[in-house]
């Protein structure tokens, strides 16, 4: 069992709220220009390139928000864990660094272990990403958490991933020698939206799942029901069919 940071996780978590929000906004802003431009009765058209582009900048802009939460939870709890879960932890955060002399240390000599420690994960998982689901759920088992509670999030989450690899790797094109680039549809444009809601409710279930307290676990379940009451909201409004 980690050692519980009620106030730690609460500031990670309020920045992937925002972070997440500030990715819906964008995506959000878009929306409202296709209002103003068509009417709000018309129904829901494709989006010109400026805005298709604004739309796969809020993916890129969340995935980096998701990014940053989870490393903040690796560099804040798992100095908390044991020894076990720290046997992949090289010293420093060096790589060469797994097996070490006394001479080692002496770049480190001054500073307590609890230092060292923190330290070396800080530097170990600021090179780390998220770039699939299963490095998610290699997370929460660190933390002694039940990954497969989140299971439910994992499509959503995943197509994230996806999709922020093809932007930044492919300029969003579907295949290395393709240049046609094709708009955000519909669809798409309610998966992106979706996304954003998926990761706020992920920050969320990880409160569920890591405090050991039940009124901060009941808090964190009353947050992720009004994500997902937005969430639907937003569904209905663009509606289902793709």
């Amino acid at each position: 069992m980690i050692n519980w940071d009620i106030d730690v996780f609460v500031k990670l978590h309020t920045r992937l709220i925002d972070n997440s929000t500030r990715a819906l906004d964008l995506s959000s802003h878009v929306l409202q220009g296709i209002a103003d431009r068509q009417g709000r009765d018309a129904p829901f058209t494709t989006l010109n390139a400026t805005e298709s582009d604004i739309v796969r900048a809020a993916v890129v802009f969340l995935h980096a928000g998701l990014d940053d939460f989870l490393r903040g939870v690796q560099r804040a709890f798992l100095p908390r864990a044991s020894r076990d879960d720290l046997r992949e932890i090289p010293l420093g955060g060096n790589p060469r660094q797994m097996k070490f002399s006394l001479g080692d240390l002496l770049a480190y000599r001054g500073q307590t272990v609890d230092q060292v420690i923190d330290g070396s994960i800080a530097a170990h998982f600021e090179r780390s990403s998220f770039n699939n689901v299963g490095d998610v759920s290699s997370l929460l088992e660190r933390l002694h958490a039940d990954a497969s509670k989140i299971d439910d999030l994992k499509p959503s989450i995943q197509e994230l991933m996806v999709r922020r690899h093809r932007i930044v790797h492919q300029a969003d094109h579907a295949a290395a020698l393709d240049s046609l680039l094709e708009p955000w549809g519909p669809r798409e444009t309610r998966d992106a939206l979706g996304w954003s809601y998926a990761v706020a409710v992920l920050g969320s279930r990880f409160g569920q799942l890591l405090s050991p307290d039940d009124v901060q676990r009941k808090v964190f379940a009353e947050v992720e029901a009004d994500l997902t009451k937005r969430s639907e909201a937003i569904r209905e409004t663009l509606g289902e069919e793709t």
